[in-house]
């Protein structure tokens, strides 16, 4: 930021003469509790996300790899900012300035997992090895689209092979030793974010680009889905089942669903025909057919 650089997701490496060129004033470095994050949403209104690394730690920000999901996810350990002044040949300017930064571990998206709306499957990521280079970094504060909601996966469990020590700072709460393997990107916390996987929004108008490839699969998400909901990819086989006509029959009567039933059973349903002279009654609102006023209103008059 300070030499004007774009974040293109790539660590740079600088020289100890670039680090003396920067000067970080009392040697201090001050922490926050809360981030809040304005955004304009789909429909062009602004909304605020609060990030708190105790509580609602996740975000999500644009990728800069190649592959065709648009989305990188990090949760954030600390909200910090210093006061530094900036010397040297590149300075582009001699005053204090404020510099604010996230310290952040990355989630890594699973991809042997089949995801996405033609899977008809949320996202699953997991923490990368804590080993591997880049499993921490630091992050602008300007580059996080929004918070977002991170749905553990209970049936895959927990592991504690991401991060040595087991109690760590980077693991919240502290008394945790363990991390779940997995968690699942809540794509339908709210309209705005079923967008932003959707593709087209009107008040997404800076992201659209990156999110061409969702918003194909969004609107051809049907096409790998016969009309007796199969799937024609056995790895994408839907867990319900639809029905064929013949399995279970109903009849049609008057808009009415009928089903056939012995009537001494007390469970059939009621059959309505176009010559029933079952009383049911007024519409709804209306008063009951052959009832006087006094106990339609339920009052008289003394």
């Amino acid at each position: 930021r300070l030499l004007g650089r774009q974040y293109d997701g790539d660590e740079v490496v600088y020289l100890d003469n670039d680090r003396d060129s920067v000067y970080i004033c009392g040697n201090h470095i001050y922490r926050h509790k809360v981030l809040r994050i304005n955004y304009t949403t789909y429909d062009l209104r602004r909304s605020q996300d609060s990030v708190n690394p105790r509580t609602h730690p996740d975000i999500m920000l644009l990728s800069h790899d190649s592959e065709s999901h648009p989305y990188w996810y990090a949760r954030v350990i600390g909200i910090f900012h210093v006061d530094i002044i900036h010397t040297g040949p590149h300075s582009i300017s001699p005053n204090k300035q404020r510099v604010d930064f996230l310290w952040i571990r990355w989630f890594g998206r699973d991809l042997t997992y089949a995801a996405g709306w033609k899977a008809q499957r949320l996202h699953r990521v997991g923490f990368l090895d804590a080993e591997q280079s880049g499993a921490f970094g630091f992050l602008d504060p300007a580059v996080v689209l929004r918070g977002v909601h991170m749905m553990p996966g209970f049936a895959c469990g927990t592991t504690n092979e991401y991060l040595h020590p087991p109690r760590s700072v980077a693991r919240m709460p502290l008394n945790e030793v363990t991390d779940w393997q997995y968690y699942y990107v809540g794509m339908f916390v709210d309209r705005d974010m079923a967008m932003r996987f959707m593709g087209g929004g009107v008040g997404h108008k800076a992201t659209n680009a990156f999110t061409g490839a969702l918003a194909h699969e969004a609107r051809n998400n049907g096409s790998n889905i016969d009309d007796n909901g199969h799937s024609e990819d056995p790895e994408l086989e839907p867990d319900y089942i639809i029905p064929d006509s013949d399995d279970e029959e109903e009849d049609l009567v008057d808009g009415y669903t009928s089903s056939e039933s012995d009537p001494e059973d007390g469970n059939g349903a009621l059959e309505l025909g176009e010559d029933s002279d079952e009383d049911i009654g007024g519409e709804d609102g209306e008063e009951p057919w052959e009832i006087d006023d006094v106990q339609a209103e339920g009052f008289d008059a003394l």
